[in-house]
């Protein structure tokens, strides 16, 4: 039996990850975040730690999820590789800035899982204040390479929404935390 897994606890979290991808800059503006009264010291202005520990939470929780639901049904990759594909079709999730790779869904999951130094995105452009862009900086290593890619969160969470809504609509889906024996 594989874990089980809440899809619809999922999609709340990739819903939330776009609501605050959007919201940033509305919230930030009617709080002068960012201002120079608030300099982005995390002491002094608790968003830009909340930005990354809600961002950082929510991703790696469903990045986690999303490898467990594919290496649960290993015989499927071929469906998955299909799924995902169709998934990001017209977003675009994120740039490779660094490394050769493809940036699917699964794979960037992988880099979130497996990242050693993430940095959220700012927008400085406003001497009024600063807001979350939306964006997430990622660098990590893989065979002793490093690579980094930057996210954009909401591109990302819609993707990965549309790709629960696709699986569900498989025979896979059905068979998922069930208990049976292969």
């Amino acid at each position: 039996m594989s874990h089980s897994i809440d899809l619809d606890g999922i999609l709340e979290k990739l819903v939330l990850l776009q609501h605050y991808s959007l919201g940033s800059k509305s919230y930030c503006e009617d709080r002068s975040v960012g201002s120079e009264k608030d300099i982005g010291d995390y002491e002094l202005d608790k968003y830009w730690g909340w930005t990354k520990g809600i961002v950082s939470n929510f991703i790696l929780e469903c990045s986690i999820k999303q490898r467990v639901i594919q290496d649960t049904f290993k015989d499927s990759e071929s469906m998955f590789k299909t799924l995902d594909k169709n998934a990001c079709e017209g977003l675009i999730i994120g740039e490779i800035t660094k490394g050769n790779f493809e940036l699917t869904l699964r794979e960037s999951c992988n880099k979130i899982i497996h990242a050693v130094n993430v940095v959220p995105s700012w927008n400085t452009e406003n001497p009024e204040f600063h807001y979350w862009s939306g964006k997430y900086h990622l660098t990590g290593m893989y065979n002793k390479l490093e690579w980094k890619i930057t996210l954009d969160i909401y591109q990302w969470a819609k993707a990965y929404e549309k790709f629960i809504e696709l699986f569900e609509s498989t025979d896979e889906f059905h068979d998922l935390g069930q208990d049976f024996i292969k």
